[in-house]
């Protein structure tokens, strides 16, 4: 049994569910697409790109389930952020770029969308994750616009002690700028690659 992890208002094992039905879906793609029914007389390859399809379909839906679990959150959602980044995004961004280069395989590619269904679904996720990715961007810039300093509650370190773990810890705030924001950026940016069409 999993156990329950929150931070905030922010219901982190949700998304996580979430994001790991995709990963497991686009794995599933993969399968479908390579083995269908491997020995049957039914194993056809449009056989395999609707079941593809399906699976595509649902992780779209997982998508948007953590996407909405995720913009349902507060202020915790940059520490969430860098949580999902190394977990999460960026092993389902690779699976999507090497579901996307075994589609082209097949005659799939992604700029056969409006004309394969394969293509099409796959599109469908990856600009559905580039949305889920933009907000993760956008909750990276807005954790970082929120700057901590001096309390009233300064009677047991001192004044200078508060200021000293305020300054580091925006500055920690900012060292994740350069960290994690370029991957997120470049993740976006491909991602727009499929909405180009033949």
């Amino acid at each position: 049994k999993a156990t329950h992890c929150s931070l905030g208002s922010l219901d982190a094992d949700s998304i996580d569910e979430s994001m790991w039905k995709v990963f497991s879906s686009l794995c599933d793609v993969i399968g479908v697409v390579i083995i269908g029914d491997a020995g049957t007389e039914s194993d056809t390859l449009l056989g395999r790109e609707n079941a593809a399809v399906r699976l595509l379909e649902a992780a779209v839906l997982s998508v948007n389930k953590a996407q909405t679990s995720f913009n349902s959150g507060g202020d915790a959602r940059g520490a969430l952020v860098c949580q999902l980044l190394p977990n999460c995004i960026v092993p389902i961004y690779t699976m999507i770029e090497t579901t996307a280069r075994l589609f082209s395989l097949f005659g799939w590619g992604k700029r056969k969308r409006l004309t394969k269904a394969a293509a099409g679904a796959l599109a469908s996720l990856a600009l559905s994750f580039r949305s889920l990715v933009s907000d993760l961007l956008q909750a990276m810039t807005t954790h970082r616009r929120v700057e901590y300093g001096v309390s009233n509650e300064t009677s047991l370190v001192g004044e200078d002690g508060i200021n000293r773990v305020a300054n580091e810890f925006n500055q920690s705030r900012e060292m994740t700028k350069d960290r994690v924001d370029p991957f997120l950026d470049q993740m976006r940016i491909d991602l727009t690659s499929y909405e180009e069409e033949e």
